[in-house]
Formats: structure tokens, sequence, C-alpha cells
């Protein structure tokens, strides 16, 4: 009977604490800083920005094709936070897309590898092998549209690539040549 009665206080005492707990709006739950435009933008339509948060929370299947294509064209960002999280929404999202909409993404994967390749390595270094050999595929594909006329050969496309890698290390720039000579050889094989 006794030990009746203590887990009944037990219960009790747990029901009342958790009961007096006072409720936080979902933008303190979280996080102080973000909480408000993650309710923004979880309220709103359907965009980029939405779009990216749902598949970051392993929501892809609520995530359409054409907004995985939108979250592409948002790679080219100024907001070095979210031009991360698109990608990582892309990169995790690719295999979704069919064979035409992958190469349509082709060119903004592209322009962010070419503008952003330290970002880039980082990046692709904690994908799975498959969605990191669809990347390159991509950026193979955009390797030889650039340089079918002969006038941009594969050199220049690492020069640029360079060139946008200002505080790279010695090894991000040995990526960078080595990754294109790669997409280069996946051409030609």
């Amino acid at each position: 009977m006794k030990k009746i009665q203590l887990c009944l206080i037990y219960f009790l005492s747990l029901f009342l604490i958790l009961s007096s707990c006072k409720q936080e709006s979902l933008e303190i739950i979280y996080s102080e800083i973000d909480g408000k435009a993650y309710l923004e933008d979880m309220t709103s339509a359907m965009n980029a920005r939405k779009a990216t948060r749902l598949i970051l929370e392993n929501k892809l299947e609520q995530v359409s094709t054409e907004n995985i294509l939108t979250i592409a064209d948002s790679l080219i960002t100024q907001d070095l936070e979210w031009r991360k999280m698109y990608f990582t929404a892309f990169s995790t999202a690719i295999n979704q897309l069919n064979e035409q909409q992958k190469k349509s993404s082709g060119p903004s994967l592209f322009s962010f590898f070419i503008r952003n390749p330290s970002m880039y390595k980082s990046q692709i270094a904690q994908l799975t092998l498959e969605n990191s050999d669809l990347l390159l595929e991509l950026i193979a594909d955009q390797v030889l549209e650039a340089t079918q006329d002969e006038q941009i050969t594969a050199n220049s496309i690492i020069n640029v690539t360079l060139g946008y890698c200002k505080e790279c290390t010695l090894q991000e720039m040995d990526f960078i040549v080595s990754y294109v000579r790669l997409a280069e050889k996946l051409i030609t094989d």
C-alpha cells in the first residue's frame, strides 16, 4: 500500500511540474537568433528557404522537384550561411531529380563550384559517395559544355576557379586542379 501511495505522489508531482512549465513560442524553442526567420520561412508559401529547411529536417517528401531546382538556382546567394544550407539541401536531394532536371541544375552547381571552391570541397567531403559522384558528373557535363568550342580549356576553368580561391590552402588548390582534371577525364571515358 505504501508503494502505491509513493507512486501516486511521484506521478502527481511529475504532473504538476510538467503542467506548470511555461509554454515557449516556436521562435524561442528553435533559437533566439533564428527563431523569427524560421517561423517566417515555415509559415510562408513554398520557396527555396522553406524547401531547404524541410530537406535539412529530413522532410524531403514535402519538397517537389521544382523546389529542388529552385534551391539549385539559389546556390549563388551572397548570404554565406544560406549558401551552405542551399548546397547541403541540394546535394541531399539531387537524386530525386530526373536526368533532364539534373542537367538543368548543372550550370548553377558549376557556378557554385567556380565561385566557392573551398566551400564546395568541404561540403562534398560530407556527402555520400553516390551524391558526390552525381555532383562530379554534373560538373563534368559543364566542363564539357564549356570546352567544346575550344576557346575555353580545362586550364582556364582551373585558373578562374583558383582566382576565386583567395584564401585557399595548397591542399585546396590541389583539390581544384585534381577535381577539374577528374571531371575532364570523366568526359573522355
